[in-house]
């Protein structure tokens, strides 16, 4: 016992029930919501579900390993959520096992609210937490595949293409309204989505544009994904991204007609009143699409993609 210190006898005695540290456990009820929706409360390093409401405003919350430990600690709660009354855990607190609980509820509820990847939101989460809050982590791949159901439960992926409301897309996701091109609305039933990258205003000066499509990463409401490069010196640079519902030559036609539109509708507008004037323009060698390019820009010369 002499070799003991002053700690090592606390939670020895802590163990038993009889006393609680408090010096490392917070006394402030906070909450978070579980996986199903309903509250958590966290007070002292313990966590609690509700059992039940009381009279004059008061709930009765029982610790949340009463069934896995049969624990048969307590708080009682008025309607401001101060602590009225307690009883004793058969468990030691711990309060790096209730941050762990919180970095879970954090990850559930931003995956209800972003369109982020699950991945990337865990990451901005653990990023700065202490190893011995990680340590209460479940695994990396468990974590993503819980995020991932919270957003299929609230945000369903739409069934039909006039399903998607691109407002609250782009509300919850890292794209602003700034990258939309160009969007048919939700009444076309021949929708066109185009979105635009952070260099779009240079293709007004490009000599050459590469376009090409597939149909391998495609969302399923949509026939394919057709992306539009231009040629720089310093290599290729994505600049459109449009998903279109057919390969037909009216299809292409306004895609490529939104193009020349949104271009000089820029604050930094072209001097050629034409418009933009790509000196060639590189396809594959889908009829549809050598005639409609040759149509809208018809200074341009015709390349054709060499197949792979």
């Amino acid at each position: 016992m002499a070799n003991e210190s002053i700690h090592d006898i606390m939670v020895a005695l802590e163990e038993t029930g009889l006393v609680s540290l408090a010096s490392n456990s917070p006394t402030v009820v906070t909450f978070i919501k579980s996986s199903r929706g309903g509250d958590i409360a966290m007070y002292g390093g313990h966590t609690y579900t509700k059992n039940r409401n009381l009279p004059c405003e008061r709930s009765y919350w029982d610790c949340r390993k009463k069934d896995n430990y049969g624990c048969k600690g307590t708080i009682t709660l008025n309607s401001p959520n101060d602590v009225l009354s307690t009883a004793e855990h058969n468990h030691v607190a711990n309060v790096n096992e209730t941050k762990a609980e919180e970095v879970k509820a954090n990850l559930r509820e931003r995956a209800k609210k972003s369109l982020t990847k699950p991945r990337r939101l865990l990451s901005d989460l653990v990023e700065n937490i202490p190893i011995k809050v990680a340590g209460h982590l479940p695994s990396a791949h468990s974590l993503t595949r819980k995020a991932r159901w919270q957003r299929q439960v609230h945000m369903p992926a739409p069934e039909k293409p006039e399903d998607i409301d691109l407002n609250t897309y782009l509300e919850k996701s890292e794209v602003g309204w700034d990258s939309v091109l160009f969007d048919s609305e939700r009444a076309d039933p021949q929708r066109i989505i185009i979105l635009k990258g952070e260099v779009f205003q240079d293709l007004r000066l490009a000599k050459t544009w590469i376009m090409d499509d597939t149909f391998q990463i495609v969302p399923k409401l949509f026939h394919q994904l057709y992306t539009i490069h231009f040629d720089h010196s310093c290599g290729l640079f994505p600049v459109l991204f449009t998903l279109l519902p057919d390969k037909s030559s009216a299809t292409y036609e306004r895609l490529f007609r939104a193009i020349p539109g949104e271009l000089e509708a820029m604050p930094f507008r072209l001097d050629l009143e034409e418009g933009p004037k790509p000196k060639s323009i590189v396809i594959d060698s889908e009829r549809a699409v050598i005639n409609t390019a040759g149509k809208i820009f018809p200074h341009a010369r015709i390349l054709f993609l060499r197949a792979a």
